[in-house]
């Protein structure tokens, strides 16, 4: 094998199970409020719960960075979370999101798995770390 030649991409997996889903959310003008951001983003956190709660989805809210992450303790409750979620004032954009190692091969295995669940056609994957940047495949 060419040493310029990419990585295999992995196949997907004979089962492939869904990892837990979460809906990461991203907030607006509170992320503006300087000093005092923190009462704002707490008082958030708890109106998302409550939506959450209304929507009868149990799930865990907490703030990781600029952004909140929502988990489903189902993931199958995971369509329902973002609906609610996106409800909430003060929430700018939300989405689904499955958590993965930060490594070439897991991000490219968890890629194969939620492929396997969707339906044929081509598509675009652009992923953004927190603590990287930018990477953009496109497939088709």
């Amino acid at each position: 094998m060419d040493p310029l030649d990419p990585p295999p991409f992995p196949s997907a997996p004979a089962d492939p199970a869904p990892g837990p889903a979460e809906v990461v959310l991203h907030y607006g003008e509170i992320g503006l409020k300087g000093g005092n951001r923190p009462p704002f983003v707490r008082r958030l956190a708890d109106r998302v719960r409550q939506a959450l709660a209304h929507a009868r989805v149990p799930a865990r809210v907490r703030v990781e960075g600029a952004r909140l992450v929502a988990r489903p303790l189902d993931a199958r409750d995971a369509d329902a979370a973002l609906r609610a979620c996106l409800r909430v004032p003060g929430v700018a954009n939300a989405g689904l999101a499955r958590p993965s190692a930060p490594t070439l091969e897991a991000l490219a295995a968890a890629a194969v798995g939620v492929l396997a669940e969707a339906p044929p056609g081509s598509f675009k994957i652009e992923a953004r770390r927190s603590d990287k940047g930018r990477w953009t495949w496109a497939f088709s």
